[in-house]
């Protein structure tokens, strides 16, 4: 049953996602000087793995997220030059959804992923993705998330490596 969630949620992305929305978020994502990357609960590994990605194709990121509660000293440090990648699907994170909207007040790009255009990432965010992921035994995959997140990351490397112009 997982397994067939985790297919059906793959045919889904691949349906779904809008390729000139995903090359507007590459672009906006590899021209940020530091990408700033939020989630929490059940997106939580979908960000840390981009993190891991993201460190090992040089691209400089900042996984937020820290046991010391600094999360919001770290985030105050982003500007208009940097942008955000968060993520966060219902009942979405409360703490997820206040930093990315602090981030878009501040003039912080923000690309999101998240569940529906209801979500109160969608309203924040310049370029965002919506994924549903398919569930089994109310258990819902991370398959479409983690393969959209990273083909995101490698995007991004890859226009940095091979910059246009």
């Amino acid at each position: 049953g997982f397994i067939t969630a985790g297919h059906r949620s793959l045919d889904a992305l691949g349906k779904s996602v809008d390729a000139a929305a995903f090359d507007s978020a590459v672009a906006l994502l590899a021209g940020a000087d530091t990408i700033y990357l939020l989630a929490k609960r059940r997106a939580f590994p979908v960000s840390s793995y981009m993190a891991y990605a993201f460190g090992k194709l040089r691209v400089k990121c900042i996984a937020v997220g820290t046991a010391s509660g600094i999360d919001d000293d770290i985030l105050a440090q982003a500007g208009p030059r940097d942008a955000a990648f968060a993520i966060s699907f219902s009942p979405y994170a409360a703490e997820t959804i206040a930093q990315a909207r602090a981030m878009a007040e501040r003039g912080v790009p923000v690309v999101s992923l998240t569940d529906s255009a209801f979500s109160p990432l969608a309203e924040c965010s310049r370029i965002w993705f919506e994924l549903a992921e398919a569930d089994h035994a109310g258990f819902r995959s991370l398959s479409a998330s983690m393969a959209l997140a990273m083909a995101l990351t490698v995007g991004v490397a890859e226009v940095r490596r091979h910059p246009k112009g």
